[in-house]
């Protein structure tokens, strides 16, 4: 009775009007509880081991050879079935096990799987494994979503070489309960945060709750295509989920920040992350260590990336125009733009379209800093410069070239106002705080430019007929399939190349207002809009066939390297935030001479030609891309062009992941976790010698040596793996790992010193 009663008293409590705020401190309450609960008392076992009897396994080819395991080889009849053995009835119950398995293979395509009693597709997730060759054991994760108890194993044969299986283990673990408790927390947490913004609007007025359910549906409507239990198999796709598990694997491994990705290329090592930048997909890793599959991970990232990108372009325009309306059309333009939903969905460019997200902060920055002669209004736009640079410095080099190229023009045609005293040292506290920020990852990028890489080696190719036709950008409507294609090729089956149709619409209304419009006296925003038409027409250009890169690149090297950016349509990004402001602009300065009608008439005429080319791309890419599940077949040797790669690497072609012991060098002992191996090396030589070690080499490795031999030299051997020099007649252990550079890690401290200084200085003010 007195427990009713509490009850009774908390919920009078909390509809008064003046508590409401506690219903959401206690709805954050439940959902944390909730995820406790089925993490802490979800009835699961975790530390439940099922070792599969070899005993009582069945066979339908090959044979059972004590001591050793399932044996087959290319005797075997495969007429019928190339199943080779498996076994029934294995008690696995809703959630997550760890499979372990053993076995001897010299030939590629053997696989081994696990299936539900109904073969329901969902039943189980992440079924099947590919045997390599190259190793004795694989290890993974298996998803079981269902409670139907009695799974199949099963193995097939390649039908060439040799193949034993010696033992099976399976374990469960709690990356099932790990994953809902957080997707419980981290989702629970957005609906809090979207409950207490719609309180603040619905304060505010009937505008702002207007304003916020506009940007809620832009926040759910860029992310349709996300709504399945797969991915599509698109372009860059295995790519960038092998660059997650490259940093997932890599924190495993105790590296922060990593550098070397431990498990791509078959545990040979990737340092990609030296070069390309990738602080923003330690999300996706981190949720994978927290439990997430490798979809689910992805599928969040790009999720949290399409509400980012909603939410900046959003504050950035009505920061600019000081109108939410404004705003939100400057957020619909931009984040459903017909090259964003290229870049996110088809062309999987997750550097580039992470990138997007930051150019609003650049151009807003920049435009406070250019045209306010207020000191905070300045000091503002200084500091979403430096967010916006950072942010696509640590996403995306190419974008950040595009980016200096027009900041450059831009300071080149404002020449008047960046010389003015105030802007001229703000543009300057931009330049040097962004370069002391990234001063971490910038001091391993220019250490590799000067490393034996393929991206430093690589004669850069013309680029001029990679370019798109005029007719591309101007059309309406494009399948949301393809490749990218050179002219001669035509566009027939090219991807999506298209600036939009809204924005083609944003052209038009620019024109009939500068031919045939008012003439306006608000020249700020008619230069506005003027600069950055102009501007978005150039970049626009710059994409096409027709711009003379392959004239310009014939005038120096310097120039060649510069413009070689692979694809010139890459200029569509700067195009599209460009004519986005421009169009709002044009917009703001019809409702200043303009009846209300024919303003509204403009918005819907934008709006339509949003919405129905957006719906039209999705349609076209849901029913023609081809569904992919992450696990079926994501290849760790997936470095697309090897632009990372040491000069002379083959992935076609790797040697096998063993020792290579130089002349009188025994190898007594080798262990590896991850890019960490341990030698036991004898050198009988009376001179030097080596050992080469199956590590891609990179500038970073070291080796450690014993009985004075603190650190033993490192070099290139054959094949571009890590070779370690033995002095004469050294015996003893020798532990090789990636070490950073002292400078590496003296720069990493520089960046840290000043966020620190920064933030306490910032907190001081306030």
């Amino acid at each position: 009775m007195k427990l009713l009663q509490l009850f009774q008293a908390i919920k009078e409590r909390l509809i008064k009007a003046d508590n409401r705020k506690n219903i959401l401190f206690v709805s954050a309450i439940i959902i944390f509880l909730a995820g406790a609960f089925f993490y802490f008392f979800g009835g699961t076992d975790l530390s439940a081991k099922i070792a599969l009897d070899t005993d009582e396994f069945y066979l339908s080819n090959g044979e059972y050879i004590e001591g050793l395991g399932y044996y087959i080889d290319e005797t075997a009849d495969l007429s019928e079935s190339k199943f080779f053995c498996g076994y029934n009835d294995i008690a696995l119950h809703k959630g997550s096990y760890r499979v372990t398995i053993r076995y001897m293979a010299d030939a590629e395509g053997n696989t081994c799987y696990f299936e539900s009693p109904d073969s329901d597709f969902n039943s189980v997730r992440n079924s099947s494994f590919n045997l390599r060759s190259d190793v004795t054991s694989i290890s993974d994760i298996i998803w079981v979503n269902d409670n139907s108890g009695n799974y199949k194993f099963g193995v097939t044969y390649c039908g060439t070489g040799t193949l034993v299986i010696q033992n099976i283990l399976v374990e469960q673990t709690n990356d099932y309960l790990s994953s809902i408790c957080t997707f419980l927390v981290l989702w629970g947490l957005i609906a809090v945060a979207f409950c207490v913004l719609y309180k603040n609007a619905k304060a505010k007025g009937q505008k702002q709750k207007n304003v916020l359910f506009g940007l809620l549906l832009l926040c759910l409507g860029s992310s349709i295509p996300l709504y399945v239990n797969y991915l599509f198999l698109s372009h860059d796709l295995i790519f960038h989920l092998t660059r997650i598990e490259g940093i997932k694997d890599g924190l495993l491994a105790g590296m922060f920040p990593v550098k070397i990705y431990p498990n791509v290329l078959q545990e040979r090592g990737y340092a990609a992350p030296v070069m390309y930048g990738d602080i923003f997909l330690y999300i996706p890793a981190l949720l994978r260590i927290l439990g997430y599959t490798i979809t689910d991970a992805y599928r969040t990232y790009v999720f949290l990336v399409n509400v980012a990108t909603c939410l900046v372009s959003y504050w950035c325009v009505k920061r600019i125009f000081r109108d939410e309306y404004i705003g939100l059309l400057g957020s619909g333009l931009y984040t459903l733009s017909a090259y964003r939903f290229t870049n996110v969905y088809i062309r999987v460019a997750v550097g580039e379209y992470t990138a997007m997200t930051f150019l609003p902060l650049i151009f807003c920055g920049l435009y406070l800093i250019f045209e306010d002669k207020e000191d905070n209004a300045r000091k503002e736009g200084v500091l979403l410069s430096i967010i916006g640079f950072t942010g696509i410095i640590q996403t995306h080099v190419l974008t950040c070239e595009m980016v200096g190229i027009f900041t450059i023009a831009a300071c080149g045609i404002l020449w008047k106002r960046t010389f003015r005293k105030k802007t001229f040292l703000a543009l300057t506290k931009v330049v040097l705080l962004v370069f002391l920020i990234n001063l971490w990852w910038l001091v391993p990028f220019f250490d590799y430019l000067g490393e034996e890489l393929n991206i430093n080696c690589i004669d850069s190719p013309y680029i001029q007929t990679n370019g798109c036709f005029l007719a591309q950008l101007l059309m309406p409507f494009t399948d949301a399939a393809g490749v990218s294609l050179t002219a001669d090729a035509g566009i027939a089956t090219e991807m999506p190349l298209n600036l939009g149709l809204s924005l083609v619409c944003g052209i038009i209304f620019f024109f009939y207002l500068f031919f045939f419009g008012k003439k306006f006296s608000d020249k700020k925003y008619t230069c506005l809009a003027v600069f950055s038409m102009l501007m978005g027409i150039w970049a626009l250009f710059m994409s096409t066939i027709y711009f003379p890169y392959d004239k310009l690149s014939d005038f120096s090297s310097l120039v060649h390297k510069l413009l070689a950016m692979q694809f010139p349509w890459r200029f569509l990004v700067i195009a599209t935030l460009f004519i986005t402001i421009s169009t709002c602009t044009v917009i703001v300065l019809f409702t200043k001479f303009y009846k209300p009608e024919v303003v509204k008439g403009l918005v819907f005429v934008i709006g339509i030609s949003i919405l129905i080319p957006y719906f039209y791309s999705v349609y076209s890419f849901l029913s023609k891309t081809v569904a992919y599940r992450a696990y079926d077949s994501l290849n760790k040797t997936t470095v697309m062009n090897g632009e990372y790669l040491p000069v002379g690497v083959d992935v076609n072609n790797l040697p096998p992941l063993d020792c290579f012991p130089g002349d009188g060098v025994i190898l007594n002992d080798y262990t590896r976790k991850y890019v960490k191996i341990n030698l036991d090396v004898e050198n009988t030589n009376q001179t030097e010698s080596y050992i080469d070690i199956p590590l891609l080499y990179y500038k970073g490795y070291t080796a450690a040596g014993e009985y004075g031999h603190e650190y033993l030299p490192v070099c290139r051997g054959e094949s571009a793996l890590v070779r370690v020099a033995l002095p004469a007649g050294y015996r003893g252990q020798v532990k090789v790992s990636f070490e950073e550079p002292w400078y590496w890690r003296a720069a990493e401290a520089c960046s840290l010193l000043i966020l620190i200084f920064l933030l306490l200085r910032k907190l001081k003010k306030k």
